[in-house]
């Protein structure tokens, strides 16, 4: 049988309960498929093709990540690729080049960012998932959205400043997967900011993660 590896964090070592649907698929097509923490030494990723999946704990460690990643001689997608898509910032390239994208204001840390004084908005790290260290904040809460800004700065983070998109409320968020440049499906989220403009920030380790408790 072929080998192939699927990249996990610690949280979800034997992956989550979607990607575990994959396996039996995956064995009928021949493919011995195991999960690896990707930042378990003992793993070795040279045996096979390796896949990320489930690893939700890189935006804490994101200099180690995308140190792993290139260390993966085999790892779909490329490395480069990965390096690029973790960091959000991405959005101002994408701009640049034409492609329809959220506006987005991009303030590194100790950088000034001017917040929307006429409509809602978002306020989040450049690197994040889960919706971890996101605001969402009405135009009159100006104070604890800079509050906000100033925490996730001073921990480090570049903060993106975009409109809130309210259609997402009642429709949700549908992304559309491809594969080899070919549409394979879409799936749709559902909204994961409530429309509440009292943020509490809580420090959630060492590296300076921030999540906005609601």
């Amino acid at each position: 049988m072929r080998r192939l590896l699927l990249a996990t964090c610690s949280a979800f070592a034997d992956g989550d309960a979607d990607d575990r649907l994959l396996l039996d698929p995956l064995e009928a097509s021949n493919v011995d498929a195991s999960f690896g923490v990707w930042d378990d030494p003992s793993v070795d990723w040279s045996a096979g093709p390796v896949v990320l999946r489930s690893t939700w704990d890189y935006p804490a460690r994101r200099a180690d990540f995308v140190r792993w990643a290139r260390s993966v001689t085999r790892l779909h997608n490329p490395a480069e690729l990965v390096e690029w898509n973790s960091d959000k910032v991405y959005l101002a390239e994408l701009a640049r080049a034409g492609v329809p994208v959220t506006p987005t204001t991009v303030a590194r840390p100790g950088e000034a960012v001017r917040l929307p004084d006429d409509r809602e908005f978002v306020v989040k790290p450049s690197v994040g998932a889960g919706s971890r260290g996101v605001g969402r904040f009405r135009a009159s809460a100006a104070e604890a959205a800079q509050h906000h800004t100033r925490a996730l700065q001073d921990a480090g983070r570049t903060v993106l400043v975009q409109p809130y998109l309210a259609d997402i409320d009642q429709h949700g968020e549908t992304a559309l997967m491809y594969f080899g440049g070919a549409f394979s499906h879409a799936i749709r989220k559902g909204a994961m900011l409530p429309d509440d403009t009292t943020h509490a920030l809580t420090e959630t380790d060492a590296a300076g993660v921030y999540e906005a408790a609601y």
